[in-house]
């Protein structure tokens, strides 16, 4: 049998046939599953909002800072939060056949919000579970976690090399 292919069952194609690249078939979680993953899901923002985030920030401070913001204001930031929030959700989207532009938000949502409460690599391992979640292969996942780093890399990298020089043409020191 080759890699995509599975057995004869109601759920599977047919011996001989294989499944598209990228994509595993995924059973429904049982009631038990979803309520431990929905029970995960809140110890976790409650932890995020009930620990974390109030022993290094006020919460008061941070709503005076937000209603200090003029409407306009607001709105160009909500705006530019979201248009950097689907960018970075767009790049998985490109690099694994088969996933969403719905569903590489949220993974990228979530891991951030692992990777920002639990140390070490925390927010990859997350990512890789909503992926396998959404039945995408372990191999789609490595393959566009080294290509999107190293781009990442590459950029964080060679952006100064190429801003620095046009500042200084645009404004001499």
């Amino acid at each position: 049998m080759g890699a995509y292919e599975v057995n004869a069952s109601e759920d599977g194609p047919p011996v001989g046939e294989t499944e598209p690249p990228g994509i595993l078939t995924t059973k429904k979680p049982s009631p038990i599953q979803s309520l431990v993953r929905i029970s995960l899901t809140v110890l976790l923002l409650g932890l995020i909002f009930g620990v974390v985030i109030p022993s290094f920030a006020d919460y008061a401070t941070v709503w005076d800072a937000i209603t200090s913001l003029s409407p306009r204001t607001f709105l160009l930031l909500a705006a530019v939060t979201l248009g950097v929030e689907i960018a970075k959700a767009a790049v998985p989207v490109i690099l694994i056949p088969g996933l969403g532009l719905r569903q590489s938000f949220l993974a990228d949502e979530a891991s951030a919000a692992v990777s920002n409460t639990i140390p070490g690599p925390s927010g990859t391992a997350m990512r890789y579970l909503v992926y396998r979640r959404y039945g995408l292969s372990a191999a789609d996942f490595g393959r566009s976690t080294v290509v999107n780093s190293i781009w990442n890399n590459a950029l964080l990298l060679l952006a100064p090399s190429i801003v620095v020089p046009l500042l200084a043409a645009v404004q001499p020191v």
